[in-house]
């Protein structure tokens, strides 16, 4: 690996994609949590982004692309039958929640999709009902309720409530201080 740029964890296994060669990277993580026997998997199309898993399937999120790469993750962690996906908009960051996905986008608004139960397809893709609010959205995660959405461009973290309806709403800046270009984040 040259670039990593993103990670995703599926059961004892860890998809790493590779921004610079277009590789996804396939490794076992053993019982010390180091990462072993990673096998790559290029991906057509040049660079790539992000990568997220829901269920058994790995998604992935070439750069400045309105595109969504779609596998299958096999019983053995094996990834197979990729599939390439039009996306709404570019998407950089995407994660799961229940029967939704949310997507941050290049033009500062945060997607809300249905996740298709049979293929693992996005659909329906909309605005989350945020609104534009957000600065150069680059990472989000959902906990408790809350969508936390990284803002790249103004140095801040802005937390919505996530309705019933998985819509997104009462949205204010965090209070999260002292950030310099935010990249991630991740609440456990």
């Amino acid at each position: 690996m040259s670039s990593p740029i993103g990670l995703a964890i599926k059961g004892s296994t860890a998809y790493v994609s590779d921004q610079a060669s277009g590789t996804i990277f396939q490794c076992s993580i053993d019982l010390t949590g180091d990462l072993t026997g990673c096998t790559g998997l290029p991906v057509s199309g040049g660079f790539i982004g992000q990568v997220a898993v829901n269920g058994s399937t790995l998604y992935v999120f070439p750069v400045n692309q309105t595109s969504i790469l779609r596998c299958a993750i096999g019983a053995s962690g094996l990834v197979s039958a990729c599939v390439t996906d039009s996306a709404p908009a570019i998407l950089d960051a995407v994660v799961f929640n229940g029967a939704f996905a949310y997507a941050t986008t290049a033009n500062n608004t945060v997607l809300q999709c249905r996740v298709d139960n049979s293929t693992g397809m996005l659909t329906g893709c909309v605005d989350s009902g945020a609104g534009a609010i957000f600065n150069q959205p680059i990472a989000m995660t959902i906990f408790g309720g809350f969508a936390y959405v990284v803002n790249r461009g103004n140095n801040t973290v802005t937390q919505c409530t996530v309705g019933a309806n998985g819509g997104l709403s009462n949205c204010v800046d965090s209070g999260a201080n002292g950030l310099n270009s935010p990249f991630g984040i991740a609440l456990q």
